[in-house]
């Protein structure tokens, strides 16, 4: 009964039904495609005449031009019913060719029943000013059809008027939506269904809008494809034209990206539980196998890659200074500051705690937002960095600058203080900053006033970091505290980072938690645990703060004769692929004396030039970097093999941060590198690393060294820009158009011997 009256009513509100559906059936008999909603619209027609003619034949009296009216309407519907498509086509190229069409002709393609008909006027691109006769006459036209999934077969007229008159085009997109004013047809038409919301993403291409509602309804692999086709159209929108709405678009796109990575761990992780549970019985095992290659294929399908998350990152924090550092910033500088902060702040409470200083356990400034990553919180905390230097360089007051990060605090405060330690370091308060307050913009750091805060901050933040595990960024400010602190504050400083680190033992209590003799300890348990941390920041503070610490260190010596390692350095993960004929140890003393020494040593290996030796430069230049990388030419040369040339390089430019590092300056290293990175061949596998990925690693760390620090101890970085500029140049031209002419082959020797004469 429900049923009966849901089709009464419908009958009611829309007279006809019955006559459209028989119309309908013939339609796409004689077709064989699907009719949408324009054509249902247009097939109205038919529940007119039945209802006219059946008027008449029941008394109702007919007036002088109802035969006339019945006999037209007839005619043409059945014309629109019956006439293939290729006796129509002339018509459509007609109507096509129209440069004043009218409310006539609109009426016209409204009466249409062939949807093939449509689709042909639409992709012939017609004048642009249809779009307006459409609008006003035939606006449903114009609509993609959601009851067919968002199937929009005026998309290609729409792009045809995004190229041509692109105002026209955004005017009709940002107009109020027919049924709700409080919506705009572009939030109408991206939520018809993907389809129309593809197409809508291929208009913004073009710059017409910037609204990509919708993203991410729905599963699968169209999802993905979504996204990256809306990532696409947020890269192409020139920086100048990026507003606030553009912002909100690349925020929606990286913040469903940092709840992809970790959604996506966590399903992953529960099908490699049941692969462990299933393990006694191997066909479960193998079928669970199976399932997770199912998984991690459908994972990676519905997820924006992670390089188009890099790329969107690097666009982001750009769009804050559009014409570079040189030029304003965006008015919408501060929610750039926010949102990138925001996503770095939801992607650590998305981290277990347990997992977090793993994959933050790296120096965050070697980090590379092209490099492949597990984990992209460290990728967005570079961003987060970056900017904050730009921000600095452009001469934004620190507490500006630093204020977005603030809120990182309340998430993990460990890596907050990482994070405005690694700033501080970076960009510490020039001499000039003691010369007094000048009028400055609103926002603007004072000099004087800025360089108070600086050491506000740097007072409060070293105290915390040697309170806690060694880390590259909190060394360096350390580092810089001590060295460069004034002398009204170094007495303060020295207190605060003595009363972190604690009281020194008794006598009797290192006797008893280490004795004289031992030759092993175990550093996880408490007191030892806290003296190592002493033991590991030792190299990095002044006597003072260490008074009373010294039997414990000495004592610590006994078991580790090599010393603490320079907390300023991490060990970046090398892969090693097979052992080597040489090790790091066996070099040692040959390093001492001179590192071109232990070079010669390596090339004359007999398997020089192996994987494996990019962990044993590694070792040999975190040992003595100086020795390393006085002379890089010579060391090279030694090094004969462009293998290890690349393996060598690398390796300094993971401690180019080390003070002793580079004497001379990177300049040459860096040459030498663009050099190895043009001579070897391509990887053949993408995924492992080879002497050519070392070479692009090292030239791409040691240019961003030299950009941060502006090292040029050497003078010779112009060389390096002007080399940088030769490599570029071929990449800033089109590419050539003509095609090469056809060498006809030599004819072919007949039979015999004798060629063609």
């Amino acid at each position: 009964m429900a049923g009966a009256a849901k089709v009464l009513r419908g009958e009611l509100e829309r007279p006809g039904g019955y006559h459209r559906g028989r119309a309908r059936g013939v339609i796409e008999r004689l077709t064989g495609v699907t009719l949408g909603a324009a054509q249902e619209r247009a097939l109205d027609v038919w529940g007119v005449v039945y209802g006219l003619a059946s008027g008449i034949l029941h008394g109702r009296p007919a007036g002088p031009d109802d035969a006339v009216l019945l006999y037209t309407e007839l005619l043409h519907a059945a014309r629109e019913l019956l006439v293939p498509l290729p006796e129509r086509a002339a018509r459509v190229l007609q109507l096509t060719a129209l440069t004043q069409p009218g409310a006539d002709e609109a009426a016209e393609l409204a009466r249409w029943a062939d949807p093939r008909a449509t689709d042909y006027f639409f992709r012939s691109g017609p004048a642009p000013v249809w779009l307006g006769v459409l609008a006003e006459h035939a606006p449903h036209l114009l609509m993609p059809d959601a009851e067919a999934g968002g199937r929009w077969p005026a998309a290609p007229f729409l792009e045809h008027v995004a190229g041509t008159d692109p105002d026209a085009a955004r005017a009709w997109l940002a107009a109020p939506a027919d049924q709700d004013p409080a919506v705009s047809r572009a939030q109408q038409v991206a939520a018809a269904g993907r389809p129309a919301l593809h197409a809508l993403l291929g208009l913004a291409l073009r710059a017409v809008l910037a609204d990509t509602a919708r993203l991410r309804a729905g599963t699968g692999p169209a999802v993905g494809a979504t996204l990256r086709l809306a990532a696409r159209w947020a890269r192409t929108v020139p920086r100048a034209g990026r507003t606030r709405d553009w912002i909100i678009a690349v925020e929606g796109l990286l913040a469903g990206a940092v709840e992809d990575e970790h959604t996506g761990r966590l399903s992953l992780r529960a099908v490699a539980e049941r692969v462990a549970a299933a393990e006694a019985a191997m066909a479960a095992a193998l079928a669970c196998e199976e399932k997770l290659r199912e998984q991690i294929t459908e994972e990676a399908a519905t997820r924006l890659p992670g390089s188009e998350v890099a790329v969107l990152l690097r666009e982001l924090a750009v769009t804050a200074y559009p014409a570079g550092r040189a030029g304003p910033a965006h008015r919408d500088v501060a929610m750039i500051r926010a949102v990138l902060a925001g996503l770095l702040a939801r992607d650590v409470a998305l981290l277990p705690e347990d997992v977090r200083p793993l994959v933050f356990g790296g120096d965050l400034a070697l980090v590379h937002a092209g490099d492949p990553a597990a984990y992209g919180g460290p990728r967005l905390a570079r961003t987060l960095l970056d900017l904050a230097a730009a921000d600095a360089d452009t001469g934004v007051a620190l507490g500006v600058r630093t204020r977005a990060v603030r809120r990182l605090a309340d998430v993990d405060a460990r890596l907050h203080d990482r994070l405005m330690a690694a700033h501080l370091a970076a960009r510490p308060p020039t001499p000039a900053a003691a010369a007094g307050p000048s009028p400055v913009p609103a926002g603007a750091g004072d000099g004087a006033g800025d360089a108070n805060e600086w050491w506000e901050q740097a007072l409060a933040l070293t105290p915390r970091m040697v309170a806690a595990e060694a880390a590259p960024e909190p060394a360096h400010l350390v580092t810089l505290a001590f060295g460069a602190c004034p002398p009204e504050r170094a007495g303060e400083l020295e207190t605060r980072v003595r009363t972190a680190l604690g009281a020194p033992p008794a006598a009797a209590e290192l006797e008893k938690v280490l004795p004289a003799g031992a030759d092993r300890a175990d550093g996880t348990r408490e007191p030892l645990a806290s003296w190592l941390r002493v033991w590991d920041w030792s190299p990095l503070l002044p006597a003072g703060v260490l008074a009373g610490w010294e039997p414990v260190l000495e004592r610590l010596r006994r078991l580790k004769p090599a010393g603490p390692a320079d907390p300023r350095t991490v060990p970046a993960p090398v892969p090693v692929t097979a052992s080597t004929a040489l090790t790091a140890e066996d070099l040692a003393e040959l390093t001492q004396a001179r590192g071109a020494a232990a070079a010669a040593a390596l090339a004359e290996a007999e398997d020089a030039g192996d994987g494996g030796y990019a962990m044993v430069l590694h070792h040999l230049l975190a040992a003595d970097p100086a020795a390393w990388t006085t002379d890089v030419p010579a060391v090279l040369n030694a090094l004969k093999g462009p293998e290890l040339g690349a393996f060598y390089l690398a390796a300094a430019a993971v401690g180019a941060r080390r003070p002793e590092t580079f004497p001379a300056g990177p300049a040459q290293a860096v040459l030498a590198a663009f050099d190895l990175s043009c001579a070897l061949p391509a990887p053949a596998d993408p995924h492992v690393p080879d002497a050519a990925e070392f070479a692009g690693r090292a030239w791409s760390a040691l240019l961003t060294f030299a950009w941060r620090t502006g090292d040029d101890r050497d003078g010779d970085l112009p060389a390096v820009l002007e080399r940088l500029h030769t490599l570029a140049e071929p990449l800033t031209r089109p590419p050539s158009r003509r095609r090469p002419r056809r060498q006809r082959p030599p004819p072919a020797p007949r039979p015999g011997g004798r060629g063609r004469r």
